[in-house]
């Protein structure tokens, strides 16, 4: 075989799990716990019970991509390192990491910062956390990057017909909540990214 048909094959390979990874991250959005989510009437509190999990589950996803770094190559070190960057140091559309900015954004919401420092995760959340860890600790670099990218799909609106989760419920926080969007200081750095 020709590296040329070795690489066609790789590409065709690579577009089908594309593929693939996108159906499932759209499907989400037609599950059953996501609709509710999304079609649930939203109320001060329950933004605010939801804008505190992110946080947890923002650090999640930075302690999952440590997983998937610390297996991968190289180059697959350094593009996660790329990604990473401004979730963990500076992302330049919200001008500080992406804890800080939901934690702002929780606040905004009307979340005290006393109460946002003794948040814990629910047993829900919590289990859930412990399973993506789980997921992406446990399985080879080339699964728990798979494992890790398909949470990531569910928020490209490039990718996503009707716009990604974190645009989605921020549009829903503006139109039920009537909140000034200038607010939504973490969904708006999602939101642009469209």
């Amino acid at each position: 075989m020709s590296s040329t048909t070795a690489t066609v094959k790789s590409d065709k390979l690579a577009d089908r799990l594309d593929a693939e990874l996108t159906k499932l991250a759209q499907g989400q959005f037609s599950t059953p716990e996501f609709k509710l989510v999304m079609e649930m009437p939203l109320t001060l509190k329950r933004a605010q019970f939801i804008a505190i999990q992110m946080v947890f589950y923002n650090v999640n996803r930075r302690e999952t991509w440590a997983y998937v770094q610390a297996k991968g190559p190289w180059d697959i070190k350094r593009i996660i390192w790329e990604h990473e960057q401004d979730e963990l140091y500076l992302d330049p559309r919200g001008g500080t990491d992406h804890r800080a900015l939901m934690s702002k954004e929780a606040m905004a919401l009307g979340v005290s910062e006393a109460e946002l420092a003794k948040a814990q995760p629910t047993p829900l959340i919590q289990a859930t956390l412990m399973a993506f860890s789980n997921g992406a600790s446990n399985l080879s670099w080339l699964g728990a990057m798979a494992f890790c990218h398909f949470l990531e799909r569910r928020n490209n609106g490039r990718l996503m017909r009707g716009g990604g989760f974190s645009a989605r419920f921020r549009e829903k926080m503006v139109r039920e909540l009537k909140i000034d969007s200038s607010l939504l200081i973490s969904s708006n750095s999602s939101y642009r990214n469209v």
